[in-house]
């Protein structure tokens, strides 16, 4: 081989190792590009990932808070239940301490039964039934009224 046939063979091993450099470049920089894009994205998933901690732990906190609320809440409804217990049976003892008079006035409630006041007392051009003035279709709610009715309010 000639010294002009070995300059051309080292000139096109030269002309394809510049070709292969610039692909190499050329690849460089896109898996640069792709790497900056990868890097935004997970500085992106980052800051997503900080704030859900911190919407969790506001959850977690404001659970807490609701938690404590509805355990105080509870603690003060047996409270109240309890005092309507004790109430209702003081009640319970007072009218039967009393002679069984249920509204207080003095008598067993027997006799406004049997005689009607003459206030009350039907006239000739009303019903019966509503003497009272509660209508005849309505049951009377006391007498629907039984021991303990009052414990259902909870």
């Amino acid at each position: 081989m000639s010294t002009v046939e070995q300059i051309h063979h080292l000139e096109s091993r030269v002309d394809r190792l510049l070709a292969v450099l610039r692909e190499l470049r050329s690849d460089n920089d896109s898996l640069r590009g792709e790497l900056a894009a990868t890097e935004e994205r997970a500085a992106e998933l980052d800051r997503r990932l900080a704030e859900s901690e911190t919407a969790r732990q506001e959850a977690d906190r404001r659970g807490d808070e609701l938690q404590q609320r509805l355990s105080g809440l509870l603690a003060e409804q047996e409270e109240i239940e309890a005092t309507i217990s004790r109430t209702l049976a003081q009640l319970g003892k007072l009218e039967i301490g009393s002679g069984g008079d249920p509204d207080g006035d003095g008598d067993t409630g027997a006799e406004d039964e049997a005689e009607p006041d003459a206030e009350t007392a039907p006239t000739h051009d009303q019903e019966p039934s509503a003497a009272d003035g509660s209508d005849a279709d309505e049951p009377d709610a006391d007498a629907n009224r039984r021991e303990g009715d009052d414990l259902d309010i909870f």
